[in-house]
């Protein structure tokens, strides 16, 4: 006999109990699966903002069942009309913002990059992240005694939604449960997957958007008219994912809590797997997620089963995708430039920035510690620009190799699990460069590896799926990284027993490390290897015809980067002395990403300038306006200052700086 939550089961009850609750939670993952498999059909890019879309309309579901003010007790015919009133409300606003996605976060986009619409979304979904979050802000909706293993990190509204659906088990005090919302939410899900797949096969729509699907230009041709046809997906598919967040809402009594994104990379892997344009082959892959689920959950720990389900997405991909020749081959997102742009003006940047400690201690402008970290996004950016801005790939999972560095590091150095302490406990900097630039190196060749059988797009899920992976990697594996603790006590920096522990001589010697790479990856980019990348990024195919090598080439980009990233890493846990898990969150990528395409240049100190144009907006801009709001609420006693948090909409302004930078070079190329 098993016991599992207080009741005992013989072992096939437990695998039944495990299936009931996989199949409950895959009906879900279908739903959503389906929503994915239908707009990824016509438009073959994944629409990143589509999880923040779901994470929000869980929300809307669970405050709109509040403003109802639905309960248990009420009258059925009541309850009924109430929820089905919640539904209509999650529908149309799905439907609403899909239309809206598709207008701004793809149509824009036609004809330029493939890469273009993917930072678009990713750049929305910031945006829809942060209504959620102003949910929060409005409601105050936090649940009473509510656990945060990191303080300060925001999280969307939790607001208790009441038991709605019947919650008896059918089995009556058996230890076997079986709810009647189980089946409700099975049943809706199938009656879904076989109405879509009617549509799809039966009415009018459902061709013009599979032929619109097999050839968007011969559509076109036979008078469909396919810009009319993407609003429509993109609607049915938000109305389902508002279908999908209502289920959710009720069936677990709370919104979706954590980045809306991993909720669509898991409906994604349930498409890919099902077949896109499945919507039946979706559910179908979406009940096995959810019974991958609920076995890992129990025979292996909860924590891991987003992370198993991450690796079999890139499985799936890695398998199954080969690259495509049907896709448009220019891929660079900064236009076509034939050589790197020299200007001895820009020496004096080196210069201007080895001024910074002396004007900080000259006018006491408590910058140093800010000062340092933009150095270090200047270096990650530096490599992160010759796979995005150079090669017209994309790496959403670069903070893989830079927390890969930094936990090297740290453990390296200090000790944590014996035999790990090494020549680096003395924070050697010369082992900080030969370590992290080798590892990391070798973990952008593996990723290198994968971009030679992937195309673009898919090669930057996959990348993003890593990311996640790493972070929960970090997160998780407490015997060797101390999960949320993090490593403390990292020593500082040394070159040859000299001391660089002050923070104006840390802050020297990342700055020659920094210009020091800025030369290698200028030289880099100048010698044939760099030209190569250049045209490979404009035409694969034109490249490939006279001789560059595309795999060859491909993995120089990614193994250029991994070592420029693992490099920051190890010089971030140097410099301060302490790593979390939080190094591996996709805000690290995603800050690098906007450096990147804010710099929009082939000059090599372009992504630096920006690096401290943004951390200097992060860490120094947006603390200073949010005293100013708070002294002005001191001063007049108003507390609308008090609401106004600059701070807070962090996730507002990076996904505009994004999504409008993007805008503006995908205009400037067309010219």
């Amino acid at each position: 006999m098993t016991a599992c939550g207080g009741a005992q089961f013989s072992c096939s009850q437990l695998l039944l109990q495990l299936v009931i609750f996989g199949l409950a939670n895959g009906a879900i993952i279908g739903l959503n699966a389906i929503s994915v498999t239908l707009v990824y059909s016509v438009v073959r890019m994944l629409n990143f903002a589509h999880g923040d879309l779901f994470s929000l309309l869980t929300v809307l579901a669970a405050e709109s069942i509040a403003i109802l003010g639905l309960q248990v007790d009420q009258a059925w015919w009541w309850l009924g009309f109430g929820l089905l009133a919640v539904l209509l409300i999650c529908a149309l606003v799905g439907a609403g913002t899909g239309v809206i996605i598709e207008q701004i976060g793809f149509r824009p986009f036609r004809g330029a990059s493939r890469l273009a619409p993917l930072m678009a979304t990713l750049g929305i979904s910031f945006m829809l992240y942060q209504a959620a979050l102003f949910v929060r802000t409005l409601t105050n909706a936090v649940i009473p005694g509510e656990h945060r293993s990191v303080p300060g990190i925001p999280e969307v509204a939790r607001i208790n939604v009441p038991d709605l659906l019947p919650h008896g088990n059918l089995f009556g005090d058996a230890a076997l449960v079986l709810q009647g919302k189980d089946l409700i939410v099975v049943g809706l899900a199938l009656a879904v997957a076989l109405g879509v797949h009617w549509l799809l096969k039966r009415t009018r729509f459902g061709w013009k958007l599979q032929a619109s699907a097999a050839d968007p230009t011969m559509a076109q041709l036979c008078g469909i008219n396919y810009s009319a046809t993407l609003r429509q997906t993109f609607a049915l598919g938000g109305a389902l994912a508002g279908l999908a967040a209502l289920l959710f809402a009720l069936y677990y009594t709370a919104p979706y809590t954590n980045y809306g994104a991993q909720s669509g990379l898991i409906a994604f892997t349930a498409a890919l797997l099902g077949g896109i344009g499945r919507p039946l082959g979706a559910l179908l892959s979406g009940l096995a997620l959810g019974l991958l689920a609920a076995f890992s959950d129990y025979f292996i720990a909860a924590q891991w089963t987003p992370a198993l389900t991450l690796g079999l997405l890139v499985l799936i991909v890695v398998l199954r995708q080969q690259p495509s020749n049907d896709s448009p081959i220019n891929t660079a997102i900064f236009g076509t430039v034939q050589s790197v742009k020299q200007n001895w003006r820009w020496l004096l940047m080196p210069a201007l920035l080895a001024c910074v400690p002396l004007l900080n201690n000259l006018f006491e402008l408590g910058i140093q510690v800010a000062a340092i970290q933009m150095l270090i996004y200047g270096l990650l950016a530096l490599g992160l620009n010759v796979i995005v801005g150079w090669g017209g790939m994309l790496d959403l999972g670069y903070a893989a190799p830079f927390v890969l560095g930094a936990y090297l590091v740290g453990l390296m150095s200090t000790g944590l699990h014996g035999g790990w302490q090494t020549w680096l406990a003395s924070g050697e900097l010369i082992g900080i460069i030969l370590v992290c630039c080798l590892s990391g190196g070798v973990f952008g060749w593996l990723i290198g590896v994968l971009a030679a059988r992937l195309d673009n797009e898919l090669l930057a899920i996959v990348t993003f799926a890593l990311g996640v992976i790493a972070h929960r990697i970090a997160q998780n594996w407490r015997s060797v990284t101390n999960g949320a603790s993090g490593i403390a006590g990292v020593p500082p920096l040394q070159l040859f027993g000299l001391d660089l522990a002050a923070p104006s001589a840390s802050y020297y010697a990342i700055l020659a490390v920094v210009v020091g790479v800025g030369v290698l990856g200028y030289n880099l980019l100048r010698s044939r290897y760099g030209r190569a990348l250049s045209a490979l990024a404009s035409d694969e195919l034109a490249a490939a015809s006279v001789g560059v090598e595309p795999i060859a080439i491909k993995r120089l980009a990614y193994t250029w980067g991994g070592s420029v990233a693992a490099l920051a890493g190890g010089l971030f846990a140097a410099s301060f002395s302490y790593i979390s898990p939080g190094l591996a969150e996709f805000r690290v990528s995603a800050i690098a990403l906007i450096i990147v395409v804010l710099a929009g240049s082939r000059r090599i100190i372009a992504p630096l300038i920006a690096a401290l144009l943004v951390l200097g907006y992060d860490l120094l801009l947006i603390p200073k306006v949010g005293k100013l709001f708070d002294d002005l609420r001191e001063q007049t006693g108003n507390w609308l200052w008090s609401a106004i948090n600059p701070r807070g909409a962090n996730f507002l302004s990076f996904g505009l700086m994004l999504y409008l930078t993007v805008l503006y070079r995908a205009r400037a190329r067309r010219g």
